[in-house]
C-alpha cells in the first residue's frame, strides 16, 4: 500500500514539473541599438564588454571611464573622470531628415602620438577643423569674460567690451564707428586754436617699459589731454582722437595757405601794374628822365637785395 502511495506521489510531481516547463515565458528580449546583432543571452559570448541599458542610468557617486580607471579611484571633487592616454569627447549628431542641423563636434585633450602638442580644442569634426585651441602654459586670464560680457585677454579686469592688455597686430584694417546716428552733443571746431595748441603739444620718441629696442613717435596722453581734453581718460590715447586734431589742424593750415595764396597774387597783379607803368615812363620820357628812372630803379633793387640778404642770414 505504502509503495503505491509513493508510486503515485512520485508520478504527480513529475507531471507539475513537466506542466510548468511548458507554460514558462519565454525570456524577455533587450532593445538592440540599430545594426546590433542578435545575441544570445543563454549562452553569452566570451569577454562581452557592452552594456545596453533601456532606461535611464543614475549614478550617485562618480564616474571613472578609460582603460586606466581603477578600483577605489580617488575622484576628489570629480563627478566624472576620462582617464587613459588618448582622450576625446565625441558628439555625432545622427539627423538625417533635411533642414535638421546634423555637425558633429569632438571635445579633443593633447595630440595622439609621440612628441605632440599639450593642449584642450575644440574640433569641427564634420569640416575637418579646429577653430578653438588652447595650448598648454597659456597664462592666467589668456580669456576672460565677465559677467557684463566684457571680454579680457591677459585681464580679469576687462573695461571695455574687448580689453587686451599687450600689443594688437592686425593683418588687415580696423574701423571704428562714426556713423552720425550713433553720435550727439556736436560743436563746431575751433581750428586756429587746435592749430595753436598743437603748436605748443609736447612731441617725442620713447619705448614701452616692455619692449627692447622699439621705438614710437607721438605726444603723451596726459599732455593730449590736457591740450585738447578728448578721450576717456589721461592715459590712453584713441586714434579717432588723434585723427581728429590732425584734421582740424590740417584743414586750418590749408586755409592759411589759400589766405596766403590769395595775397601773393594780389602783389603779384600789383607788381605787374608797377612795372608796365615803370615801361610806359620810361619810353615817354627824355634820356635825362630816363637815366634817373634807371637810376631810382637800381637803388630799389640794391634795397630790396640787401633787406633779402639780411633774411637769409
Amino acid at each position: 500500500m505504502n509503495k503505491r502511495i509513493l508510486l503515485v506521489a512520485t508520478l504527480l510531481l513529475l507531471a507539475v514539473l513537466l506542466a510548468t516547463q511548458a507554460v514558462a515565458p519565454a525570456k524577455a528580449s533587450r532593445p538592440l541599438a540599430p545594426g546590433t546583432p542578435p545575441v544570445d543571452y543563454d549562452n553569452p559570448p566570451v569577454g562581452m564588454n557592452d552594456v545596453i541599458t533601456a532606461d535611464d542610468a543614475i549614478i550617485t557617486g562618480s564616474l571613472c571611464t578609460g582603460f586606466d580607471c581603477v578600483a577605489d579611484e580617488a575622484f576628489g571633487f570629480d563627478t566624472y573622470r576620462l582617464k587613459e592616454n588618448n582622450l576625446r569627447i565625441n558628439f555625432e549628431d545622427t539627423s538625417s531628415t533635411a533642414g535638421f542641423p546634423a555637425n558633429d563636434w569632438r571635445l579633443v585633450a593633447n595630440d595622439a602620438s609621440s612628441g605632440g602638442a599639450n593642449y584642450f580644442a575644440i574640433e569641427d569634426v564634420t569640416a575637418a577643423r579646429v577653430p578653438f585651441k588652447l595650448m598648454a602654459g597659456a597664462g592666467a586670464n589668456s580669456l576672460y569674460i565677465d559677467p557684463t560680457g566684457n571680454v579680457g585677454l591677459g585681464t580679469a579686469s576687462p573695461t571695455a567690451r574687448l580689453h587686451v592688455n599687450g600689443n594688437i597686430l592686425a593683418n588687415g584694417y580696423v574701423q571704428e564707428l562714426s556713423d552720425r546716428n550713433a553720435k550727439t552733443n556736436f560743436a563746431a571746431v575751433d581750428g586756429e586754436q587746435v592749430l595753436a595748441r598743437l603748436a605748443e603739444l609736447p612731441l617725442t620718441t620713447w619705448s614701452y617699459k616692455n619692449e627692447n629696442g622699439v621705438r614710437h613717435m607721438g605726444p603723451i596722453a596726459q599732455d593730449f589731454y590736457a591740450a585738447f581734453g578728448l578721450g576717456q581718460d589721461d592715459t590712453h590715447l584713441a586714434a579717432l582722437d588723434v585723427n581728429g586734431v590732425s584734421l582740424a589742424a590740417i584743414q586750418t593750415l590749408n586755409q592759411q595757405v589759400n589766405a596766403k595764396t590769395a595775397q601773393i597774387e594780389t602783389l603779384e597783379n600789383q607788381v605787374d601794374r608797377l612795372e608796365a607803368r615803370m615801361n610806359a615812363l620810361e619810353g615817354a620820357a627824355s634820356p635825362s628822365a630816363a637815366w634817373l628812372t634807371g637810376l631810382v630803379g637800381a637803388l630799389v633793387g640794391l634795397f630790396a637785395g640787401m633787406a633779402l640778404a639780411r633774411r637769409v642770414r
